[in-house]
């Protein structure tokens, strides 16, 4: 979705092709992939999963065995545990639940919320302030 797009300077030390910002916590039984960088503050639990062209924002949380992969997730949003999230924008304060899936290129606006168990189809766009339900189907909620 971003790749190339996007210019950001990021302080940070490097570990294994990675960016990580002062005060990121990040699970030892936790997979950061080389190209990724994690935000001050941001909490990584263990088992995720952040791939490579990833931006996790200034304290945000990716729960436990949750995968995101190639997408930007904006300051303070919470991805909830065995989520997946892939070329997508996740905006600030978002919650994403457990066991969701948002597909390659969707946006989700500002404080949304994903209820466990949606999934959020290609090409979606949820504007600010909205709440998902698991029997979404895609489109537009702007």
């Amino acid at each position: 979705v971003m790749a190339g797009n996007v210019k950001v300077k990021l302080d940070g030390e490097w570990k294994n092709g990675a960016l990580i910002a002062e005060g990121a916590h990040i699970d030892s039984d936790a997979q950061i992939q080389a190209g990724a960088a994690i935000g001050r503050h941001a909490r990584i639990h263990a088992g995720a999963v952040i791939g490579k062209g990833t931006v996790i924002g200034t304290s945000a949380v990716v729960r436990s065995r949750a995968h995101v992969l190639g997408s930007v997730i904006w300051p303070e949003a919470v991805i909830g545990e065995n989520t997946v999230i892939q070329d997508a924008i996740i905006g600030s304060f978002c919650y994403i639940e457990d066991n969701c899936a948002v597909d390659p290129d969707v946006v989700i606006g500002n404080r949304s919320h994903v209820k466990k168990g949606t999934r959020v189809p290609s090409g979606s766009r949820i504007g600010p302030d909205e709440i998902i339900q698991a029997a979404f189907m895609g489109g537009s909620k702007l």
